[in-house]
């Protein structure tokens, strides 16, 4: 199932097969092809509907979780930079299991 823009103003649900089953014209109209059950026209929508939001959902949460990581890594890098000691090494070894953990999330 394709979900694309033919231009600015048109929109087009395409079948595997290529044949287009339902389209929103410029001039804001709905049509269903000739042969293609209203009903499973409007599935059909909702279908690649629901291939897009999930694809953009993936998306933020991998971006959150990337933000996240970035977080540590910055807190990390100021442990780094301090005089080690017991508290600093700790607390760094913190940052970066953190890090490692939310990294790993998105592998699994």
């Amino acid at each position: 199932m394709n979900l694309y823009k033919t231009n600015p103003n048109s929109i087009v649900v395409q079948d595997f097969n290529s044949d287009w089953v339902l389209r929103i014209t410029a001039d804001r109209r709905i049509e269903v092809n000739e042969g293609v059950e209203v009903t499973k026209a409007a599935q059909k929508v909702l279908d690649a509907m629901q291939q897009l939001l999930t694809k953009g959902l993936d998306k933020a949460v991998a971006d959150e979780r990337e933000a996240c990581a970035e977080i540590c890594k910055k807190h990390a890098d100021v442990y780094a930079g301090l005089e080690q000691n017991p508290t600093t090494k700790s607390a760094w070894a913190a940052c970066i299991d953190n890090l490692d953990a939310i990294r790993a999330r998105g592998e699994a």
